[in-house]
């Protein structure tokens, strides 16, 4: 069954630029549901609000039975409205709608900034795998000839070389002549990649 996480295993390497900048599916569903939070949101503050203020109405209405007479009693019914109550009840629904409008707001913006991280982080990937694929063919198509000949005709771009071999554990950039460590796949002077 597919889903918006299928295919997520495999990674192709771009051909253009334009690859590089194509929308993922993750990053697209996560800024609909930002917005889907933040629609969601405004929604449940108006009805804590609208609530909140039913339900103080409903609360500060008090009725009483008040007995009359001392020979003959009677009672009676009397409705009144507790303004204290009302303004508890009012403050208390207040509370409660700012709590969820800055919770909301803090969900819908973390929501957001994580699918902006998610895009540019798949952007910048691609764009690596891009220039490393580039170099790569770039570099396959050079032949020693042409390195003789580019050597020749520019001697000052090997002047900064070390001439110390690289040590165990190291590798000499091809590019630069900077002893990296194995670890790296990148040169750490010239940041091209290792061939």
């Amino acid at each position: 069954m597919a889903n918006m996480f299928s295919g997520k295993s495999d990674k192709y390497i771009p051909k253009t630029l334009e690859e590089c900048t194509e929308r993922d599916a993750t990053a697209t569903n996560l800024h609909i549901w930002s917005e889907r939070l933040e629609k969601w949101g405004k929604i449940l503050f108006w009805f804590l609000i609208i609530y909140g203020v039913l339900t103080a109405i409903t609360t500060s209405i008090i009725t009483e039975e008040v007995v009359h007479g001392t020979y003959y009693q009677w009672t009676e019914t009397e409705t009144t409205f507790n303004f204290v109550i009302f303004l508890t009840s009012i403050a208390e629904t207040v509370l409660y709608a700012f709590l969820e409008y800055c919770a909301y707001h803090v969900l819908a913006l973390l929501v957001s900034s994580l699918a902006l991280i998610t895009q540019n982080t798949i952007i910048s990937a691609n764009v690596a795998l891009y220039e490393a694929s580039h170099c790569a063919t770039a570099n396959a198509t050079i032949t020693p000839d042409e390195v003789a000949t580019a050597s020749s005709s520019h001697p000052q771009t090997h002047t900064n070389k070390p001439n110390t071999p690289p040590t165990p554990g190291t590798w000499a950039c091809k590019h630069c002549g900077t002893n990296n460590s194995t670890n790296y796949s990148q040169c750490k002077k010239c940041g091209k990649f290792r061939s």
